[in-house]
């Protein structure tokens, strides 16, 4: 009997789920009955694992899915001290016990973990969310609208890295002299790059602030410890004057520097005088 025809058959189906989280190089497989579930060669353990019913809206790439699990569950501790390395994606599926036939129910990724007196709250998005973007906009302003280091900017990246290896680490902030041989400010707006070979993933952190030989992250890496080495990257203002003497890239300047500063519709003209 398929999937479908047992779901007609109420009587004769026995539903549980499925769950992959997958992280990096990592898989983390759950099932929602009290045994293990070897499905393929893959064994899918027990979990406590719910979540919201699948509904659908005016918009479909607009909706967002719950998964309630508990308190120490070890995909949401990734979330605990900061932010993962990569999008943690989730794959819900559901097979009959009966039956061998497996269905896909939902695709997505974790945004972020809210800790609650009773369990742990995964707050998941869409792959139709993950995928909407914006249309290519232009906008006619002051600063460069392109990504430092992307395909317009045209900045390579490798001309100005720094490798640094790391003398101290508080929270989020990361001292090491190099950071001494350039003025402060040089690196603010830029990012990091760690590679942690414990877990092969790569841990990529912008940079809100440098002042002489301190960096501080948006985020700290717990991985991150004395005297590990990171790659440096400096940021940019997006301004004409940083673009041109700092990376020597104003001929692909993105923004209007010289947009006429008086207008002529909220200030007398002298044009018609």
């Amino acid at each position: 009997m398929s999937f479908l025809s047992r779901e007609t058959a109420r009587s004769s189906g026995q539903p549980f789920e499925l769950y992959e989280f997958t992280y990096g190089a990592y898989v983390y497989r759950y099932n929602t009955t009290a045994n293990n579930v070897v499905i393929s060669g893959l064994t899918y353990i027990p979990m406590q694992l719910s979540r919201q019913n699948i509904t659908l809206t005016s918009d479909i790439r607009r909706s967002q899915l719950q998964i309630n699990a508990p308190t120490n569950f070890e995909v949401a501790n990734f979330f605990r001290a900061s932010i993962p390395a990569t999008p943690i994606s989730v794959t819900i599926k559901k097979k009959h016990r009966n039956d061998d036939e497996v269905i896909t129910e939902w695709i997505g990724r974790i945004m972020t973990a809210e800790w609650t007196h009773s369990g742990v709250t995964l707050i998941c998005e869409s792959y139709y969310t993950a995928i909407q973007g914006n249309a290519d906009f232009r906008y006619y302003n002051y600063s460069c609208p392109h990504m430092l280091y992307g395909a317009r900017c045209k900045v390579n990246r490798i001309n100005y890295k720094v490798t640094v290896s790391v003398q101290a680490v508080s929270g989020t902030i990361i001292t090491s002299s190099v950071f001494s041989n350039y003025s402060s400010r040089y690196f603010t707006g830029g990012y990091i790059s760690f590679h942690d070979t414990h877990t092969g993933l790569i841990h990529t952190r912008h940079i809100v602030a440098h002042s002489g030989n301190t960096i501080t992250l948006s985020n700290q890496i717990p991985e991150l410890t004395v005297p590990k080495q990171i790659e440096v990257y400096p940021g940019c203002d997006h301004t004409l004057n940083t673009c041109k003497n700092k990376f020597n890239n104003h001929l692909n300047f993105g923004g209007f520097p010289w947009i006429p500063k008086k207008n002529p519709f909220s200030s007398a003209s002298t044009i018609f005088w």
